[in-house]
């Protein structure tokens, strides 16, 4: 038996050691966590190790080790400008990297090129980690209107090589839709000099709005903001970017695209058998263009009469003497085109046997057929959409900028 005194002495020591020092613990880092800064210092560091900058509602820790931000917005390291709006992000370390959930992101179309820059910053860094992250629900939107509306978004960003000789960096975005899948492949190869970037987009059967993927489509803003595409796009970035596309784009704004010389009273639509660009400039491209019902202007057509040899038929020939019309009417349009720096050719539907194919139709008769010449130069092309002027390649500013987008052959020495 212990004597008295030492009782009271253990039973003291013990009382502290087990009630009061932890009480006085818990209290020290409840006012710790409450004080004005902390969580701003948390989410901060946070951000940090995710190389992204990012302000919360609220912050919390459902479990020990895992930090849920509610309220989360991203910005831009350097503008401070918002990139991507979340209703919730949970983020817990991994070993050498970070797991991240999403419950409902927005991004806004505006934002797109500053979040296209972010993606590439990370693509460039030299941080060894993986990040492994997962969105409940993906929206991109214009103001009002959902431009794209996905549900259980996958990403991988990791790096390639080993940590001390890294060889790149890889971002990968899978989303498993009613089309299929849709997947979206960054690489940074950095054992070339200079470095380069490639993406590779794949659609499925999803048709996706052609502005989320401009920078893949060189023709992009002249298809219309409804404009869509189906198929697989890929980009490399470099000292000259170039790509390639193969799909279909529908919904296609046919006064946009070809300069107020089509209207449609539908959209039209481009079968894209092949598209590759360098820089500003179309390097191939073989491809049909189709539309329904429409109207096309008049000067276009006798162009395309007299500079390509498109052969009008006998009652459309009638009718174009008798009519003062500034424009055309048909009911159907096909255009097949292959071009590259060679020259290019321009065919019609499939024609019947011993005819000519149809480029525009009207009441199931012919109006104007393919040219009779197989293949043409693109100078030709030229004159024939920018028809002002009487020289060679006309000289007017239009004629200027279809030139630019063409894979002209240099001038002979």
């Amino acid at each position: 038996m212990l004597h008295e005194t030492t009782q009271r002495r253990v039973c003291r020591t013990a009382f502290l050691t087990v009630c009061v020092l932890p009480t006085l613990l818990v209290a020290a880092w409840v006012g710790w966590r409450v004080q004005p800064g902390w969580r701003a210092t948390r989410v901060a560091q946070i951000g940090h190790e995710l190389a992204a900058r990012l302000e919360c509602r609220r912050l919390t820790t459902p479990r020990p080790g895992q930090w849920r931000l509610e309220g989360c917005v991203c910005l831009d390291l350097e503008s401070g400008e918002e990139l991507l709006r979340a209703s919730r992000v949970d983020a817990w370390p991994l070993d050498g990297g970070w797991r991240v959930a999403v419950g409902e992101a927005s991004l806004d179309i505006t934002q797109l090129e500053h979040a296209a820059e972010r993606t590439s910053h990370w693509l460039r860094s030299d941080w060894p980690g993986v990040v492994l992250a997962s969105v409940d629900r993906l929206k991109v939107v214009d103001g009002d209107t959902a431009l794209a509306d996905w549900q259980g978004v996958r990403a991988r960003l990791a790096s390639l090589g080993e940590p001390d000789a890294l060889t790149g960096r890889e971002l990968s975005v899978v989303h498993h839709g009613v089309g299929g899948e849709l997947t979206l492949l960054m690489q940074r190869n950095r054992q070339v000099t200079p470095a380069t970037t490639r993406v590779t987009l794949s659609t499925g059967d999803t048709p996706l709005p052609v502005r989320l993927c401009a920078a893949l489509i060189p023709c992009a803003p002249s298809l219309g903001d409804a404009a869509t595409v189906t198929g697989r796009l890929v980009a490399h970035f470099e000292a000259e970017p170039h790509g390639e596309v193969q799909g279909e784009l529908q919904c296609v704004d046919m006064a946009l695209l070809t300069g107020g010389r089509f209207t449609t009273d539908a959209p039209g639509s481009v079968a894209l058998n092949d598209l590759t660009w360098r820089g500003d400039k179309i390097a191939s491209l073989d491809g049909v263009l189709s539309s329904g019902a429409g109207r096309v202007a008049r000067p276009l057509v006798y162009a395309a009469y007299t500079k390509l040899g498109c052969a009008p038929s006998a009652t459309f020939s009638e009718q174009w003497n008798t009519s003062t019309e500034q424009e055309v009417a048909f009911d159907r349009l096909v255009l097949a085109l292959r071009l590259d720096e060679t020259g290019f050719s321009l065919r019609g539907d499939e024609p019947q046997q011993g005819a000519a194919g149809v480029v525009l139709s009207r009441g199931g008769q012919p109006l104007l057929s393919e040219p009779t010449t197989t293949h043409l130069p693109l100078a030709t092309l030229v004159q024939t959409l920018a028809p002002e002027g009487p020289a060679m390649l006309p000289a007017s500013a239009e004629a200027g900028a279809i030139t630019r987008r063409l894979p002209m052959p240099p001038a002979p020495r």
